[in-house]
């Protein structure tokens, strides 16, 4: 019976041990589970956050999209305006130009010497109807 009554003893104290680790087993569990929410509540946060940066980002890649365009297109403009610049004002064209400007002067010339011949030919034949209407007033005026 001493034997039974050790045996019991240290099945009690085996039982001791095991609702003590139990317990301490329990605790971690509730512990870990803890810290697991923690972690996950603290995934769903950075989650949230890194697609809100994600968006940021994208929003900043489309303005500086829009500033490159723009620069771009002001960029080919100015070539396009230096282009003709350089076409106008290029020294290889000057004499070209400067004889087109003469042709042209010589033209406007010869035209005003013409216009100006009409207005002289105009001046004297309403000088001669002025005059032929005159001795047909004073013939007029005789016969009376």
């Amino acid at each position: 019976s001493l034997v039974n009554i050790y045996t019991l003893t240290e099945y009690c104290v085996f039982c001791l041990f095991l609702s003590d680790a139990s317990s301490k087993l329990q605790l971690q569990c509730e512990d870990s589970e803890q810290d697991l929410n923690k972690q996950l509540k603290q995934n769903k946060t950075n989650e949230e956050l890194l697609e809100r940066y994600r968006c940021e980002i994208e929003e900043v890649k489309l303005k500086h999209r829009k500033l490159r365009l723009r620069f771009e297109n002001q960029l080919l403009q100015l070539i396009e305006q230096h282009k003709q610049l350089d076409y106008a004002f290029n020294p290889k064209r000057l004499p070209d130009e400067l004889k087109k400007a003469e042709d042209i002067k010589h033209q406007l010339s010869s035209a005003e010497q013409v216009k100006l011949a009409q207005l002289h030919k105009l001046d004297e034949e309403l000088e001669e109807a002025k005059k032929q209407k005159q001795f047909e007033t004073e013939d007029a005026q005789i016969l009376e």
